[in-house]
């Protein structure tokens, strides 16, 4: 974790790369997930909306609130990511605040 040893800047710029497409995977995983939280809200919605007799939104809302994929709490990994970047880039401010 101590990118103070690499002076090989071949090897800085791989961690870069690697790096980068770790948090675009990231990105990715995330916008997913809303995606598909916001979708089945949505199917939700209309079967209430046009099945007034049989409401389920509010009982599966509260199950879909209770899953590991809805509230998940990425932010370790976005400090992690930052962390990377900060010490790529020599950036000494952000690991003074740490």
């Amino acid at each position: 974790q101590d990118f103070d040893l690499i002076n090989d800047q071949t090897t800085v710029d791989r961690i870069q790369a690697e790096t980068d497409a770790i948090a675009e995977k990231f990105l990715t995983l995330e916008k997913y997930v809303n995606l598909n939280f916001m979708g089945f809200h949505k199917i939700l919605k209309k079967h209430d909306k046009y099945c007034p007799g049989n409401p389920c939104k509010t009982f599966y809302v509260s199950r879909m609130h209770s899953q590991a994929w809805v509230r998940g709490d990425y932010s370790d990994v976005v400090v992690r990511l930052s962390a990377i970047y900060s010490a790529l880039r020599d950036d000494t401010a952000a690991e003074e605040s740490q």
